[in-house]
């Protein structure tokens, strides 16, 4: 036991002076902790908008709840009746930028941004959650279409498989076509 007590010291003493050691043991975690602060750094100062402005021609969006909107966290929107107000609340610093939904915008799905900056990652989803919730007017006819075809295609394609498993186990060894899959075997 003595033996390899010190055969395990001499080990543990040779290793631990090598460059390569030193730089795994202490390099390595200070590597690490340095890209992890460049990337808190980075993304303390992108600039996302605190406030956002809205001006809706469509008179759609009027009734849209921002706080319902499945984006975290949600940024405050503020509506204005035109767009020379948002601008001068832009200007006034009131807001970070606005959003302007034209009157054919359902026909054509343009929309333009305005503020310092283009708008944040963070910002371009709120605006597209903000403009797919009044459009998600689905009937409920299409709901429940949608629920059987998903159940009947669900149960043929049980179906199938179960047919091609014993078809498969009957005729051990042989490939099947897709006549025998389908036709009765």
């Amino acid at each position: 036991m003595r033996n390899i007590l010190a055969i395990a010291r001499y080990e543990y003493g040779r290793h631990i002076r090598r460059r390569g050691f030193l730089f795994t043991a202490l390099g390595i975690p200070l590597l690490i902790a340095a890209v992890v602060a460049i990337i808190v750094v980075v993304t303390s100062r992108s600039g996302a908008e605190l406030r956002l402005g809205l001006v809706d021609h469509t008179g759609r969006f009027a009734g849209v709840d921002t706080a319902a909107l499945d984006v975290d966290p949600p940024i405050p929107v503020e509506r204005f009746g035109d767009e020379a107000s948002a601008g001068r609340a832009l200007e006034a610093g009131r807001i970070d930028a606005y959003v302007v939904i034209p009157a054919d915008c359902l026909g054509s799905g343009v929309v333009a941004a305005f503020g310092r900056r283009r708008l944040s990652e963070h910002a371009q989803d709120e605006v597209r959650a903000l403009l797919r919730l009044p459009l998600a007017d689905i009937p409920a006819w299409q709901i429940a279409a949608s629920l059987l075809l998903l159940a009947l295609s669900t149960a043929g394609a049980i179906l199938l498989a179960a047919r091609v498993l014993r078809i498969g186990m009957l005729r051990y060894g042989k490939r099947l076509s897709i006549r025998e899959m389908l036709g009765e075997a």
